[in-house]
């Protein structure tokens, strides 16, 4: 995996690594560099190496961290490139000369994701040369896998869905800890919460403040709040301006912890352009808050059911999510039947519910490697 830093992706690898079987599985964890704020998930008997325990920029150390990925493989029977792109270019790298199965995971809607990543031609080239060698190649939504095939259609055969387990445990906990001081204004009022980084064409947080604003028109008073950092807060914050929403909208960056600001939240928004499914919709949920997200964020769309267990909104319309917002904000019995049926739907993604799709996997990988 690249480091341990802030994402819904980390998370899942981590939660996953934690519940194998430990009679039958012995996960390691190889970080291509030693950055992160998630070093409490890891499980304690899990070993972790690193490729990088110095900051710098990965390319000019890439035959150095691939040598220690060697000697880190040479003790394993299967390699997983838990992200894609490139923690997967260096397992398969590995794979290749240790002759060790490897397993692609891949969490992004890669076809739309690569638009704005940068270097599109290179990585799909690389995508088409490489992801049919992979033993297998798993995604956590159909709609992950269907958009993955636009990119890579000679893959179909090797492809398996599995959905995120959510551990209910750690989200309950944490969602427990006290707001920090500087949240008490926000929360005087009901609060709107969208969840994500900072960057508009991905994660759509310039329809949730214009969503916002056309809400606050209509007489709801209500605050936004938007957790996350990147490379388009000036944008945002502009936007407000322009808008005239910046005392009611907040944004206070990266929280490594946003489980209370969440569940003292009335909803929580994804305005996603593309996601391929969603964690922060699964932990919403786990706390009893209702979740809105635009139909265009096709896993969490999964995760909702097409709009069974919360509210979906079709088109990049601020109006319409207004709409949404409102009636979660003003009719509390509509409030409390998504808050029932979200902790009704993850029971489904709990661990134990998943795990065994992953077991049976590096099992039956590891097995036929051995044979």
């Amino acid at each position: 995996m690249s480091d341990l830093n802030g994402g819904g992706a980390e998370r899942v690898v981590l939660t996953v690594s934690r519940c194998l079987d430990r009679a039958r599985f012995e996960p390691s964890l190889f970080l291509l560099k030693k950055e992160g704020v998630y070093w409490d998930e890891v499980a304690p008997d899990m070993r972790v190496r690193y490729g990088m325990e110095e900051s710098g920029r990965l390319r000019y150390r890439a035959f150095s961290v691939l040598r220690k990925l060697m000697a880190e493989a040479s003790k394993n029977d299967v390699v997983v490139g838990t992200l894609e792109l490139l923690p997967s270019y260096f397992a398969y790298l590995c794979g290749a000369i240790s002759r060790k199965p490897v397993i692609a995971w891949v969490h992004a809607d890669l076809d739309r994701h690569l638009e704005i990543y940068g270097s599109v031609s290179i990585h799909r080239r690389v995508i088409k040369a490489l992801y049919p060698r992979f033993r297998k190649i798993v995604f956590p939504s159909l709609s992950a896998r269907n958009s993955f095939l636009g990119l890579a259609p000679r893959v179909a055969g090797t492809t398996q869905v599995i959905y995120n387990p959510v551990d209910l445990k750690i989200v309950i906990s944490k969602g427990t800890e006290n707001l920090p001081e500087w949240a008490q204004t926000c929360f005087t009022k009901p609060v709107v919460v969208g969840v994500g980084t900072l960057a508009v064409a991905i994660k759509g947080f310039d329809l949730l403040i214009r969503a916002h604003a056309e809400l606050l028109s209509r007489g709801v008073d209500h605050n936004l709040l938007i957790l996350g950092e990147g490379s388009d807060r000036q944008l945002l914050e502009r936007l407000a301006e322009e808008v005239g929403v910046s005392k009611s909208v907040f944004l206070p960056g990266f929280q490594e912890n946003p489980y209370p600001f969440i569940r003292h939240a009335c909803s929580l928004v994804m305005a996603s352009r593309f996601e391929a499914f969603g964690m922060v919709v699964l932990e919403a949920m786990v706390l009893g808050v209702p979740v809105i997200c635009l139909e265009s964020a096709s896993g969490a769309v999964e995760i909702l059911d097409r709009g069974v267990y919360g509210i979906c909104v079709s088109g990049e319309d601020p109006s319409a999510l207004a709409s949404a917002m409102n009636a979660i904000i003003t009719e509390p019995a509509l409030h409390q039947l998504y808050s029932r049926l979200g902790k009704e739907r993850v029971e489904f993604f709990q661990p134990e519910q998943i795990i065994h799709q992953w077991e049976q996997l590096l099992w039956n990988t590891g097995r036929s490697c051995s044979r």
